[in-house]
Formats: structure tokens, sequence, C-alpha cells
């Protein structure tokens, strides 16, 4: 995709490989294990800024905040189910 954009130089596209390469790698490595799976979401920056803000006031990343927010949804959804 970077190779198509006509107007960078080579040195502006390179640069966005890096820092593409650098966002990945810290992604993988933040992984807990290599079992988790990533799913991609696109969502509104309203939205994002109102995940971040209560996910900070948890003392939680967005991300992580996301992912235990869907587990209790789930938890409660399957006890849901029991009863």
């Amino acid at each position: 995709m970077v190779a198509g954009e006509e107007p960078l130089t080579e040195a502006d596209k390179a640069a966005l490989v890096r820092r593409f390469t650098g966002q990945v790698t810290k992604l993988v490595y933040s992984l807990e294990s290599g079992l988790d799976i990533i799913v991609n979401v696109p969502l509104t920056p309203d939205i994002v800024d109102a995940v971040n803000s209560t996910a900070r006031k948890q003392g939680l990343s967005g991300p992580a905040w996301i992912a235990m927010t869907i587990d209790n949804a789930l938890q409660q959804q399957s006890a849901a189910r029991a009863r």
C-alpha cells in the first residue's frame, strides 16, 4: 500500500513502513501467549476516546479494557443462558 503512494518520497515510504513494523512488533511482544488472536474492529474516534478515557480511569490500556468488557459480557450472557 505504501509503495503505491505517489506523492511520498522513498524516504517517507520507508519511514511509514518502519513505523508500522514498530507498532506490529510492540503488539506481538505484548501478547500474553502465542494463542492470542487479534481482532481488528474499526471504531469511530469518539468511541475510541471514550474507551481510552474509561480504561485510564480503571488503570487499564484501551485494548485491555475492551478485552475485559467483552469477556464480562460473554460471562453474563453465559450465566443468563444457564438460568
